[in-house]
């Protein structure tokens, strides 16, 4: 573009600051649905790989029949492909605050576990604490507590007894309601001696099957999960209907940006038919003429997109909070391939439109408008 057509193309552009800004929000929108439509497919990519490959480290965990002796992870230890164990004591309870309760399983751990780490969403490790509770930040929102409460705990097996614990620390985990505590802490909770109720196990994948064999034939071991089932679980469950919907968004938000720009376009040429035919009279060539009308269209364009882009980066944040619930909370997590996915499109769309304008530019008599009346 020449320097003569750019001041035809920023003059205009001044006169019509309204119209102008209009078209620049209608684009950015358009971007804005698009990051939003393919966030989605980021937050599931992320919530897996730190659920299941930052907190869940283990391969398999197994649950015995009845609460056995801490002795038991010896005989964990001596199973074909073992590599390293951490046992678990879980048993249900119900918490109370106030007016407030929920039942909810206690989960006894070793201090510094590594194949079942306690994690917030920023990645930072907590650990269990022998003077209360670690729960789960969500857990307490709902019981209306918070870190130096003291909640009253309702053991639901054995005695039954009812204690009062503080809450030491709350950790803002990404999947479920959790309450931890230190495995040394539990016996006297439970008035009895240290037990066991399952472990984590990594194993060689090499000798899993051998194992896994030996896991199902065992009367002690009432069942065991891989990780891998339940990230493919996971997968079929939350990541398909969240993904279907990214289809969905995806599809919608295309749409918008192409029929943003191709109406902005067409509009523009309809609008300016006169002034369009007036330049040519004057001598200028078609492409001149072309050059003109679509370098509005490309200024608008590069500078809705940036503006699009924080918009998105708003709407996801916003749309996040829909999804904070006790399953599992969504990430506001949008890869920077996202981004440029989202202004490529609309590029794109500008370009295919640029193409059309052209061609109704080419078949218009832009002539034959000046004898037309208003």
């Amino acid at each position: 573009m020449r320097m003569g057509e750019a001041r035809l193309v920023l003059r205009h552009l001044e006169r019509r600051p309204v119209a102008s800004g209009l078209t620049v929000l209608g684009i950015a929108l358009a971007v804005a649905v698009l990051v939003l439509g393919m966030f989605v497919g980021d937050a599931v990519r992320h919530l897996a790989d730190f659920q299941f490959t930052a907190v869940q480290r283990f391969d398999r965990s197994v649950t015995l029949v009845e609460p056995a002796s801490p002795e038991v992870r010896r005989e964990f230890a001596r199973l074909p492909g073992v590599a390293a164990v951490e046992p678990f004591r879980v048993v249900p309870a119900t918490l109370r605050h106030g007016r407030r309760e929920r039942r909810q399983e206690l989960m006894a751990l070793e201090p510094g576990g590594e194949l079942l780490r306690i994690l917030d969403a920023r990645g930072r490790g907590h650990d269990v604490r022998r003077d209360g509770l670690v729960v789960s930040t969500r857990l307490a929102e709902l019981l209306g507590a918070r870190p130096g409460d003291a909640v009253e705990v309702e053991v639901l097996e054995g005695r039954r007894r009812r204690v009062r614990m503080p809450i030491t620390g709350t950790v803002d985990d990404m999947v479920g309601t959790s309450a931890w505590l230190h495995a040394a802490a539990l016996p006297e909770l439970l008035g009895e001696g240290p037990t066991v109720s399952g472990a984590f196990l990594a194993v060689d994948r090499g000798r899993a099957a051998e194992l896994d064999a030996r896991l199902a034939d065992s009367p002690h071991v009432a069942g065991f999960v891989s990780r891998e089932l339940q990230l493919a679980t996971f997968r079929e469950t939350v990541a398909r209907t969240l993904l279907r919907m990214r289809t969905v968004n995806t599809l919608f938000a295309v749409a918008i940006a192409c029929g943003v720009v191709a109406t902005t376009a067409r509009q523009s040429v309809i609008e300016r038919s006169r002034d369009l035919a007036s330049l040519r009279v004057l001598g200028f060539t078609r492409r001149e003429v072309a050059a003109i009308l679509l370098g509005e269209q490309a200024i608008l364009t590069l500078a809705a997109v940036p503006l699009g882009l924080l918009m998105g980066r708003g709407f996801v944040t916003v749309t996040t909070w829909g999804y904070d619930t006790e399953l599992f909370r969504v990430p506001a997590v949008v890869h920077p391939r996202t981004y440029a996915l989202a202004a490529l499109t609309v590029l794109a769309a500008a370009l295919v439109s640029a193409a059309a304008v052209r061609r109704l530019l080419d078949r218009l008599d832009l002539v034959a408008v000046l004898k037309a009346r208003d």
